[in-house]
């Protein structure tokens, strides 16, 4: 499968038209994936995103395309996933949630931050549908915030790293 292809495959067959041109602006760039990935459940249907997307950012975020924003959050370059995600959180659509959540069980403490800042531009609803959708997913995203938080973090006090406050947050939309 190639790089296009795959990232193609990274949203629900509904966005088909748009992830394929999304796909190759960002193929015809040079991209390459890490070989790994992760698959989630969006608007019912398993989809796999790469772990990691290898391409030179250049005016990738300034096509506005939202799409191409999720992809970078993906970006092996934690500063071009930050400017990505700003652009995301501002998307009101359920193909976008996992790209964030994703990040949220990441080890740069100021995406997770900046994440925790902008929850309340999510929409709920869409948070609360991948949360029920996705448990082994959630339960693993939790699990490596626990290890980063031992690894690098583990002076903060539990109840106030901010990783362990956002996936409550995160967790609690589907309770609510």
């Amino acid at each position: 499968m190639d790089v296009a292809e795959r990232i193609a495959r990274a949203f629900p067959r509904a966005m088909t038209r748009e992830a394929e041109a999304a796909a190759a602006t960002v193929a015809s760039m040079g991209a390459t994936l890490s070989p790994d990935g992760f698959r989630v459940v969006a608007g019912a249907e398993l989809v796999t995103i790469p772990e990691r997307l290898y391409v030179e950012e250049r005016n990738l975020l300034a096509s506005g395309n939202g799409l191409v924003a999720c992809l970078l959050t993906r970006h092996h370059d934690g500063f071009v996933r930050q400017r990505a995600l700003e652009r995301v959180l501002r998307l009101d659509t359920l193909w976008a949630v996992p790209f964030v959540v994703r990040l949220v069980g990441e080890y740069v403490v100021e995406i997770v931050e900046q994440i925790d800042d902008g929850f309340a531009e999510l929409p709920l609803d869409h948070v609360s549908a991948f949360v029920v959708a996705n448990p082994d997913f959630m339960r693993l995203t939790r699990a490596r915030v626990t290890s980063y938080w031992s690894c690098y973090y583990r002076n903060t006090p539990h109840r106030e790293y901010v990783g362990f406050r956002l996936m409550d947050r995160i967790e609690a939309s589907a309770v609510g």
